[in-house]
């Protein structure tokens, strides 16, 4: 019994050793009673909890609600409860005498780089935008001086990927100096409007970035959102057609007017705290202010980019 006992321990342990691995210290999404749970724990959870969903009703089980309860407010509670569950039982295995051997950790060891290999970063893809925002939340810091070297080095690799390229941009507050902003770099390429964008995804997406929206004339992506959080460095691509770059205006508009850039920070920093874990929110409180400095930009850098 006690052998049966530990074997399930080795699955249980190896469980745990993997959301280890793809956690970060102090960085919890829930807390039940006296046990968090990290952002590493919930995504091997839940992710295994949409497989089961998805094996039991297909894709459209989303569509679904259970008793008022919508199928994926359902999978992320089955997910913590999962949790919880797990945790107890491993704090009751002392009380039951069981000792794990160096077979048992051999076992664990192997388990655990097992699932390893099945959670790739292309989970990512398979969940919605609300579940990715809320398990890799807005964060602000001071502005970094090796953010544009970090772009730099990106816009390289882009532009021998890309031959295509008519112009590549450091955008984002990222690329304006001495305001806070999301440690992530924004980059705006522009391509040939004979060219397509739809084809060049393949490519973009071999450099390592997630395809997260696209329409016939833009494509978002995103590189450093991975299993194991956020990677050191973090990018978002946004590949359009040449001449779609309001975003040159409104970045160029704030770098030349040090009082509006101070005053685009303090709004960032306020919807900070209040849309953490929902980006649409945050983007969309920041909009009047970015379509007023947009326009101001275009009246005072008119022709600046009407060529290359």
């Amino acid at each position: 019994m006690k052998r049966f006992i530990s074997a399930i321990l080795v699955t249980i342990i190896a469980l745990i050793s993997l959301s280890g691995c793809l956690g970060k210290g102090g960085d919890y999404v829930a807390e039940i009673g006296n046990t968090k749970i990290s952002r590493g724990e919930f995504m091997v959870y839940l992710i295994e909890q949409k497989k089961n969903f998805e094996e039991q009703g297909g894709s459209d089980i989303w569509e679904a609600d259970f008793d008022g309860v919508s199928a994926i407010e359902v999978a992320k509670q089955n997910a913590l409860d999962s949790i919880t569950m797990v945790k107890s039982a491993v704090k009751q295995t002392d009380s039951l005498g069981i000792k794990l051997d160096e077979k048992d950790i051999s076992d664990i060891d192997n388990q655990t780089k097992s699932l390893m290999s099945e959670f790739s970063s292309e989970e990512l893809t398979e969940l919605s935008l609300d579940e990715l925002w809320r398990l890799f939340p807005i964060t602000l810091t001071a502005h970094q001086d090796y953010w544009t070297d970090w772009y730099k080095e990106e816009a390289e690799l882009l532009k021998e990927r890309l031959p295509c390229i008519e112009r590549i941009s450091h955008i984002g507050s990222t690329a304006i100096k001495e305001i806070w902003a999301k440690p992530t770099i924004d980059i705006l390429v522009e391509i040939p409007r004979e060219e397509k964008v739809v084809n060049l995804k393949g490519t973009i997406e071999r450099c390592g970035y997630i395809c997260m929206a696209e329409n016939d004339s833009r494509i978002d992506f995103n590189k450093g959102y991975t299993l194991q959080g956020f990677a050191e460095r973090v990018f978002h691509l946004h590949l359009c057609y040449e001449g779609d770059n309001d975003e040159l205006y409104f970045r160029d508009y704030l770098q030349a007017n040090t009082a509006i850039a101070k005053e685009y920070e303090r709004l960032k920093l306020d919807l900070w705290k209040q849309y953490e874990h929902d980006r649409n929110m945050y983007t969309s409180h920041k909009g009047d202010f970015v379509k007023q400095y947009t326009q101001k930009g275009k009246l005072l850098f008119t022709g600046r980019y009407d060529n290359k």
